[in-house]
């Protein structure tokens, strides 16, 4: 359902993702773009210096599946944009499989950015 009115001020919906043809809604979309930590430290433990590095960016999704259910397998890719960065590409590592009695199927992924070349 669209909404009756938007002014523009309040973001809302899922984001879509495109793997291998098929568009899949992402409910929950999340990248994670954490901090790895060197720390440094005395004789005694004491704190001296510290530096931090990016560390790798991750995403995380829960993806509505189609009626005729054409799962995510992991070495599967998508690009999206988010925050500054445009046109990034993860590939999925890890994909449940769910079974739902009475629900529509939606699929837990984590995914990690691709580096090099």
């Amino acid at each position: 359902m669209s909404a009756v009115y938007n002014d523009n001020s309040v973001s809302y919906g899922s984001r879509t993702l495109s793997v291998n043809g098929v568009t899949y809604i992402a409910d929950n979309f999340t990248v994670s773009t954490p901090v790895k930590e060197i720390l440094r430290t005395n004789e005694l433990d004491e704190p001296i210096g510290s530096v931090g590095v990016p560390d790798f960016i991750r995403a995380t999704a829960q993806v509505q599946l189609a009626t005729n259910a054409v799962y995510l397998t992991h070495g599967q890719n998508f690009t999206v944009n988010y925050a500054n960065a445009t046109n990034v590409v993860f590939f999925i590592q890890n994909a449940d499989y769910p079974e739902d009695k009475a629900g529509e199927k939606k699929q837990n992924i984590t995914a990690i950015k691709k580096y090099g070349a």
